[in-house]
C-alpha cells in the first residue's frame, strides 16, 4: 500500500467523521427549548438574600434538568461569590418558581450573571442549552448572559 493513498484515505475518513459531529451539534440546537428565566423577586432574611426565579420552558420537550451557574455582583461590579443552582424540572409550556438563597444581603446585589450551563437535560448540548435562554429582571437585581 502506497502511504500518500493511506493519508488522502485517512484525511477523508476524518472529514466525514467532522461533518458528521457538526451535523449532531446543528440538530441539538434545533431541538433546545427556548427557556425564559425571570428573577422575579428579592426578599431580604436574616441570614442572607432569598431569590425568586419564574421559568418558562417554551418549547416541546422536557428538560429533567437545568442546572446553571450564576456569578454574583456586589454594588461595586466586584464578583462576590458564585452559585450553582438547578431549575429544573422544567415540562413543556410549563412554568415553574424556584427560589435560592444566598449569604449576600439583597441591597448589595447589583447583578446576576448566567455564567455557564452544567446541565441541560440528556440530549441538549450545553452550548445549545445557553444560546436559548432569555433572561429579565422585575426585581432591582439584574439577570443577564
Amino acid at each position: 500500500m502506497r502511504w500518500d493513498a493511506f493519508l488522502i484515505g485517512a484525511a477523508a475518513l476524518a472529514l466525514l467523521a467532522l461533518a458528521a459531529s457538526s451535523g449532531t451539534r446543528a440538530q441539538e440546537n434545533v431541538d433546545a427549548p427556548a427557556v425564559e428565566i425571570e428573577l422575579n423577586k428579592s426578599e431580604e432574611d436574616s441570614d442572607g438574600c432569598s431569590l425568586y426565579f419564574v421559568a418558562k420552558n417554551q418549547g416541546s420537550m422536557a428538560l429533567e434538568e437545568l442546572r446553571l451557574e450564576f456569578i454574583v455582583f456586589d454594588k461595586h461590579g466586584s464578583i462576590s461569590r458564585r452559585l450553582v443552582a438547578n431549575l429544573g424540572p422544567l415540562n413543556p409550556t410549563r412554568t415553574t418558581v424556584k427560589v435560592f438563597k444566598t449569604a449576600d444581603k439583597c441591597e448589595a446585589i447589583d447583578g446576576l450573571l448566567i455564567n455557564s450551563a452544567k446541565a441541560c437535560g440528556s440530549r441538549i448540548s450545553l452550548v445549545a442549552c445557553l444560546e436559548n435562554i432569555k433572561t429579565s429582571s422585575r426585581a432591582s437585581i439584574k439577570l443577564f448572559m
